[in-house]
C-alpha cells in the first residue's frame, strides 16, 4: 500500500482565520468549509519545524477502537500532535456514553489542558462537555455535531454528510443505468444525526428517479456484524436486488462478507460504502465493493490541531465549525487513496 500526501491544508488554515466564534455551528454563516480535493488520508507533516515554549496536554476521547477509521485517527494524532507542542493521550469509550463521561473525568484528572471529543451520542455528550466547561477546559469535537445550546464547544469539525452521501447516490444512478433497478439500504443508528444525514443525502438523489426503487431499509447500527446479518436477510428476501447502499464502512464490510459467504461473486451486486477504511479499499480492489465515500479526516485532524494551538496561545478568533467535503473512491482511482494503518 501507498501512504498518500494530503492536500489543501495550508489554504484551508488561511481561509478559516476569517471565521468568528459567534456563528451558529448548525448553519453555514461565516464558518469555513474545507474542500478535500483529491484524497484525504494523508501524511501532511504540519508545522513540524515549529518549536513552542509552552507544551499543553491534549486528551482525546474517541468513540471506540473497533473501527479502523478511528484507529487511524489515533495513529495520526500520536504522530502529529507533538508538532504543535501537545502531549497526546487518549481513552476509548467503547461506544458507551457512560464510559465517555468517565473517560473525560479521567482525562481532566490527568491534567489535560484541552479535550478533543469523538462523541458516542450527540445528545448524551452535552453532559460530558459540561464537565469540561465547569473545569474551564476548552473542548473541540470531530465527526459528530453537538447541540451547543446545552454546552460550550470551541470548534466542531466534520464531513458534510448530506452532500457526501449524494456521491454514492450519483454512482448508484450511473451503475443502474437507463433501466434502473432496486436498492436496499443499510442505515446507521436510529436517531443519530450523522446517520440520518447520510440517508437523507442519498435519498435526495434517488427520489428523483422513477426507475429506481428502494425495496427495503434496515438499521444496522454502523456495525459490521449487524451489516452482515442484515445483508443475509436482504439476499434471502430480495435475491434480485441490484444495489446495496451502506451508511458507513463497517456495515459495507459486513455486507460484502455476507455476499461472499453466500456464494456470490464479485460484481454480482453494486455495494456502496461510506468512510474509506483500509478494509473498504481492499474490498474495492477485490471487486466486491463498488466504491466508497472517502472522508478527509487526516487533513481535518491536522487543521483542528492548528486551531487548538492558536486557541491555547490566546488567539480565540478560530472557526466554530469546519465542514469538509468528501471524495468518491472506486476501482478507477483506488491508487490515489491507499494508506496504511499501524495498529
Amino acid at each position: 500500500m501507498k501512504k498518500l500526501v494530503s492536500l489543501l491544508l495550508v489554504a484551508m488554515m488561511v481561509l478559516a482565520m476569517s471565521a468568528c466564534s459567534g456563528d451558529d455551528p448548525q448553519t453555514g454563516g461565516e464558518n469555513q468549509t474545507a474542500s478535500q480535493g483529491g484524497a484525504g488520508e494523508g501524511t501532511f507533516q504540519g508545522n513540524n519545524a515549529q518549536s513552542y515554549d509552552t507544551t499543553y496536554k491534549l486528551g482525546f476521547c474517541v468513540n471506540s477502537m473497533n473501527n479502523p477509521v478511528f484507529v487511524n485517527w489515533i495513529n495520526y494524532l500520536e504522530e502529529h500532535a507533538p508538532n504543535y507542542g501537545f502531549e497526546f493521550v487518549y481513552l476509548s469509550s467503547d461506544e458507551d456514553s457512560a464510559k465517555e463521561l468517565s473517560n473525560v473525568e479521567d482525562l481532566i484528572s490527568q491534567g489535560c489542558d484541552l479535550i478533543y471529543l469523538s462523541a458516542v451520542n450527540t445528545d448524551a455528550a452535552a453532559a460530558t462537555v459540561r464537565l469540561c466547561n465547569d473545569a474551564g477546559i476548552p473542548v473541540f469535537t470531530i465527526d459528530r455535531i453537538l447541540n451547543t445550546e446545552e454546552c460550550d464547544v470551541v470548534l466542531q469539525a466534520c464531513t458534510d454528510n448530506y452532500e457526501a452521501a449524494k456521491l454514492a447516490a450519483y454512482q448508484c444512478v450511473e451503475d443502474l443505468g437507463e433501466d434502473g433497478g432496486t436498492v436496499a439500504i443499510l442505515r446507521g443508528t436510529y436517531g443519530l444525526e450523522l446517520a440520518q444525514e447520510r440517508y437523507d443525502g442519498f435519498m435526495s438523489i434517488i427520489n428523483q428517479y422513477d426507475n429506481i426503487e428502494v425495496v427495503t431499509e434496515v438499521y444496522a447500527d454502523l456495525d459490521r456484524e449487524l451489516g452482515y446479518s442484515a445483508t443475509e436477510d436482504i439476499l434471502q428476501a430480495y435475491p434480485d436486488v441490484d444495489a446495496i447502499y451502506c451508511g458507513n464502512g463497517e456495515m459495507a464490510v459486513g455486507a460484502c462478507q455476507a455476499i461472499k459467504a453466500n456464494g456470490h461473486a464479485a460484481g454480482d451486486y453494486f455495494v456502496y460504502g461510506f468512510d474509506g477504511s483500509t478494509y473498504e479499499l481492499e474490498l474495492i480492489e477485490e471487486g466486491y465493493l463498488s466504491g466508497t465515500v472517502f472522508h478527509s479526516f487526516n487533513p481535518m485532524n491536522e487543521a483542528v490541531l492548528g486551531f487548538m494551538r492558536m486557541y491555547m496561545d490566546g488567539e480565540h478568533r478560530v472557526p466554530i465549525s469546519l465542514r469538509y467535503s468528501a471524495s468518491w473512491c472506486d476501482a478507477s482511482n483506488l491508487e490515489d487513496f491507499w494508506y496504511v494503518i499501524e495498529a
